[in-house]
């Protein structure tokens, strides 16, 4: 029996990372393209919405049968949903109020089967507490250009194609950190029979 086709939700060069360092090759990029103001202010409500929102908007655009992988991540700080900064000021602002402080990041996923029209979702919460940043770590990160994308304005240092902020204490799961949760999504993928398989050899020189 073939392998039902792949397909990643997304444009992020993160969460395409993540799932080949699995093992996951060959598998399509299609990005949903979907508004993400959907009016809910619980964190893990908005995650989990917006990853089956991006799933069935991905799967319209795939034609065919495929097997879908979304996810959406916010960053949640004393009550308020953090998403990405509007600009670079707004970048400045939202570090310096999370600089020595622990926030709480939420990253939704969702396979969608759309064979069979079953899917599965789940949200996985996690803590990330910065280190202290000066204003002129603050206004040296923000000219990378990185947190401009970044729910939250940063990404953690040693992620996947990140230079990231320094951080005093990581609990929960890195993937999900990065943006697409490592168990839930490979035992979603495992429920619709997608497995990790060993990438093309190099040659030797």
């Amino acid at each position: 029996m073939d392998r039902p086709r792949l397909v990643l939700a997304s444009s992020s060069p993160r969460r395409l990372a993540l799932m080949r360092s699995w093992g996951l090759h060959g598998f399509d990029v299609v990005p949903p393209g979907i508004s993400e103001d959907i009016g809910e202010r619980d964190p893990r409500k908005l995650v989990k919405r917006l990853s089956v929102l991006k799933a069935k908007a991905a799967a319209r655009k795939a034609g065919g049968p495929a097997v879908i992988v979304a996810a959406d991540l916010v960053v949640s700080f004393r009550g308020k949903i953090l998403g990405k900064p509007e600009d670079a000021a707004d970048a400045r602002r939202t570090l310096a109020m999370l600089s020595g402080r622990t926030n709480r990041t939420h990253t939704g996923v969702t396979v969608l089967d759309t064979g069979s029209g079953r899917s599965r979702t789940a949200c996985v919460s996690c803590s990330v507490r910065i280190a202290h940043l000066s204003p002129g770590e603050i206004a040296r990160y923000v000219a990378t250009g990185e947190p401009l994308d970044k729910a939250g304005s940063y990404a953690i240092k040693g992620t996947v194609h990140a230079r990231g902020v320094r951080t005093l204490c990581v609990r929960g799961s890195r993937s999900a950190i990065i943006g697409l949760p490592k168990r839930e999504t490979m035992r979603f993928l495992r429920g619709f029979g997608i497995r990790p398989r060993a990438g093309p050899r190099r040659r030797r020189p």
